[in-house]
């Protein structure tokens, strides 16, 4: 004992004690069972919210959050699907119609004023072209329409589809190719273009060239999204070589079919990440915890593509679930959590699974290991028959964390079982003279220790071994 601490040694002998009991009662099998903690942005869980759907395309949440719309290619219904899953059927869109391969009712947008107007917006397919059209729905049942925008022309393959309203209240459509190349850079058509237009469908003010055109030189954009700084993100399919993520510019002209991916033609702007098309063939984007979510149906994958708040790069992209889920469509941000709403379309011609076979999955995003706060108050700590005596006095021994609020330890994967430094006094900081309480919590449960008042001593940082937390649920 020469040269050791008393204080150091007790708790040791604590979590020893602790430790031992929980293990001949089968609280826990082994110390090194609790999973490490995951970064921040990054998919932690990924679960089933509803079943039954063919080729769910669109998704779109209300502005209230207490539901989603959800449309099916080549069915034409539209689905209300509550957050926990039930879905019901509220009606079809109107005069549309499939191409054979990707036309048919394709994207959906809410008004943002849905509260007092009850207007929803659909992006289809029908005998003359693809169309942008104007629904009613109260909440229980669609009804009425009205064609806002047509004229863009339509093919087996390359219609676009998708719908998003921008930080500007103006609606927002991507539109493909047609399979006519050509159009893309012809800034008259409608064709391979990111379209930007009033709620009436009329051209929005302040586009580049006078027209319902925002940005050209689209192959087959199916996916848009904006992040919290207003900027526009878009995805497209390329045609053999590469696939592409975007950050979208009034008037820019992102290339094709002069550049496919990045190339140095003067008067082009280039992709901010490229991907083969075996491993993306991307389609519904999001964005969350500064992040792009881009869905990939032959790349059957999940892309995670970081974004910069403070400039235009990217990081480095990384894929989930691959091959796990099959052919993946569409993937919409949850209001209100970091977590994704990820749809399946295993129902078309390239899956060939039978028909109500796709599904919807929330995917969980974030950190979520244990971490340890100071509160003013706490609960006193949770008792059990067999470790609650040893958790007590283990706890007991535990030091004051710093009264700055901070957290003084975080689990991380480099550091599993990092512990602060010592935190000591400085010249204008008092020392301890108030009794207080610690409070930790995390995936495992939680605790709380009522610290006892101590005189004159400089508060030091809080060290709670991360086993403690198992004993507690």
């Amino acid at each position: 004992m020469h040269g050791s601490k008393p204080t150091k040694t007790l708790v040791r002998t604590a979590v020893a004690t602790v430790a031992a009991a929980a293990l001949v009662t089968g609280l826990v099998q082994t110390a090194t069972a609790q999973a490490p903690a995951a970064p921040a942005g990054v998919p932690t869980d990924i679960t089933t919210v509803s079943t039954g759907y063919s080729i769910p395309w669109g998704m779109h949440w209300l502005p209230d959050n207490s539901s989603a719309l959800v449309t099916e290619r080549n069915t034409f219904k539209v689905f209300k699907v509550t957050p926990t899953g039930q879905r019901t059927e509220v009606g079809t869109v109107p005069e549309s119609q499939t191409t054979g391969g990707e036309g048919g009712l394709m994207g959906v947008a809410v008004d943002p004023n849905w509260a007092s107007n009850h207007f929803v917006y659909f992006m289809h397919t029908s005998s003359e072209g693809n169309r942008i059209a104007r629904m009613t729905y109260d909440g229980t049942r669609l009804s009425g329409y009205t064609a806002l925008l047509k004229g863009i022309a339509k093919n087996r393959y390359h219609n676009g589809g998708r719908l998003a309203f921008g930080p500007d209240g103006y609606l927002y459509a991507t539109t493909g190719d047609a399979q006519n190349p050509s159009l893309a850079q012809d800034r008259n058509s409608l064709n391979g273009k990111i379209l930007r237009m009033t709620t009436t469908g009329a051209p929005a003010p302040g586009n580049p060239f006078g027209n319902h055109v925002f940005s050209l030189g689209h192959r087959n954009p199916q996916g848009i999204a904006f992040d919290p700084q207003g900027r526009l993100w878009e995805e497209e399919l390329g045609e053999n070589a590469r696939d592409e993520l975007n950050l979208v510019k009034s008037g820019a002209n992102y290339g094709w079919p002069i550049c496919e991916g990045t190339c140095s033609q003067a008067g082009m702007t280039n992709p901010k990440a490229t991907w083969t098309t075996a491993e993306a063939s991307p389609s519904g984007i999001a964005v969350v915890d500064s992040a792009v979510y881009m869905a990939s149906l032959r790349g059957e994958r999940l892309w995670r593509i970081p974004v910069n708040a403070g400039n235009e790069n990217v990081g480095t992209p990384q894929a989930h679930y691959v091959g796990t889920y099959g052919r993946l469509r569409g993937v919409t941000k949850v209001p209100g959590a970091n977590a994704l709403w990820l749809s399946t379309t295993n129902v078309d011609s390239n899956g060939g699974e039978p028909a109500g076979s796709d599904k919807i999955f929330r995917v969980t995003i974030g950190w979520t290991g244990a971490r340890l706060v100071r509160r003013p108050r706490g609960p006193p700590v949770p008792y059990h028959p067999v470790v609650g005596g040893p958790l007590r006095r283990a706890l007991s021994y535990a030091r004051r964390a710093p009264p700055d609020g901070r957290c003084p330890a975080r689990n991380s994967p480099s550091a599993p079982d990092s512990r602060p430094p010592r935190h000591r006094c400085t010249d204008g900081e008092k020392a301890n003279t108030e009794s207080g309480s610690v409070h930790a919590h995390g995936e495992y449960g939680e605790l709380s220790r009522r610290l006892p008042r101590r005189s004159g001593r400089c508060p030091r940082p809080l060290s709670i071994p991360p086993i403690l937390p198992r004993f507690v649920r």
